[in-house]
C-alpha cells in the first residue's frame, strides 16, 4: 500500500510509479502537528494529467472487453486488500487529514460498504450468467430523478426504477451550488472556514480560550455565516484556480 520510494511519493500512472514531468515536488504536513513533513509529493503539470488520461484511455480498451464476472472478481480482490489494509489506511488518513483514528476507520469502512454494494448490484444485473455469455452483452438500466433530501444538498440523485438503489452526482463545475451551500468546517487549529476554497479562516480558538459562553460562540458563528460572500464555483476561472486557498486535506472534504 506504499510507494516504492521512501518519503518521496510518485504518481501511479499506467501501472508504474512515475515522477512528475515537471520535476517539482511539494511537502505535505500533518495538520495536527504544524511544521511536520509526511513526505514529498509530485507537483503535477498539465503534461502529467495528459499522460494519466492517455494511460487510462489505453487501459479502457481492454477493460471494456472484460466480462462482468471477471470485473466482479477484480473488485472483490480489491475489497479484500482494502479490508486487510484497513488500519494502515486509517493511520495514513489521520496523519494527512487530522481526523481521529476512529473517524478514519469509519472512512475506510464506508468505502468497503460502498464497494460491496456495487459488487452486489452487478450480480443483480446478470444473475448467474457465465463470463462468456456476458462478454458482449449490452445492458440498459432505467433511472428516475429523486428530489433533494434537504435544502442545500449538493448531489443530484437518481434511483433505479426496480428499487435496486440509487446514484448521486456532484457537478460543482457545471452546476455551482454556492448560493445554497450550508457547510462550514473547523480546522484542527481552531479556524472556521466557510468554503473549501477560502483564502483564510475565522479565529474561534481565541474566543474559546477567553472563556466565551455558548451564546457568544453561537452568535459569532452566525455573524461569520451571515457575512460570507464565497462564490468560488460560480466565478471559477483560470485565474481563481491559481489563487491561494485552504487545502481540502487541512479542513476535511
Amino acid at each position: 500500500m506504499t510507494s516504492p520510494t521512501h518519503s518521496n511519493f510518485d504518481n501511479f500512472i499506467g501501472g508504474r510509479w512515475l515522477p512528475s514531468l515537471g520535476g517539482m515536488t511539494f511537502d505535505d504536513e500533518n495538520p495536527a502537528r504544524r511544521g511536520s513533513t509526511l513526505g514529498s509529493f509530485q507537483s503535477s503539470t498539465a503534461d502529467d494529467v495528459a499522460r494519466a488520461i492517455d494511460a487510462a484511455t489505453e487501459a479502457f480498451r481492454a477493460w471494456r472487453r472484460t466480462s462482468v464476472t471477471d470485473r466482479q472478481q477484480y473488485v472483490a480482490a480489491f475489497l479484500t486488500l482494502l479490508q486487510d489494509s484497513r488500519d494502515e489506511i486509517a493511520r495514513i488518513v489521520t496523519r494527512e487529514n487530522g481526523k481521529t483514528i476512529r473517524e478514519s476507520r469509519a472512512e475506510v469502512d464506508s468505502a468497503l460498504i460502498e464497494g460491496r454494494h456495487h459488487l452486489q448490484q452487478a450480480a443483480g444485473f446478470f444473475g448467474r450468467a457465465s463470463a462468456k455469455s456476458t462478454r458482449d452483452l449490452t445492458t440498459w438500466v432505467k433511472l428516475e430523478p429523486v428530489g433533494a433530501n434537504y435544502a442545500g444538498e449538493v448531489a443530484e440523485r437518481w434511483r433505479y426504477v426496480d428499487g435496486g438503489g440509487e446514484i448521486g452526482v456532484i457537478s460543482s463545475v457545471t452546476q455551482a451550488f454556492c448560493s445554497t451551500c450550508n457547510r462550514m468546517r473547523l480546522s484542527t487549529e481552531g479556524s472556521l472556514y466557510t468554503c473549501l476554497f477560502a483564502q483564510s479562516g475565522h479565529d474561534l480558538k481565541s474566543l474559546l480560550r477567553a472563556g466565551a459562553s455558548d451564546d457568544e460562540i453561537r452568535n459569532e458563528i452566525a455573524a461569520v455565516w451571515q457575512l460570507r460572500d464565497d462564490r468560488y464555483s460560480e466565478i471559477r476561472t483560470s485565474q481563481t484556480s491559481s489563487a491561494k486557498k485552504v487545502e481540502m486535506s487541512y479542513i476535511g472534504g
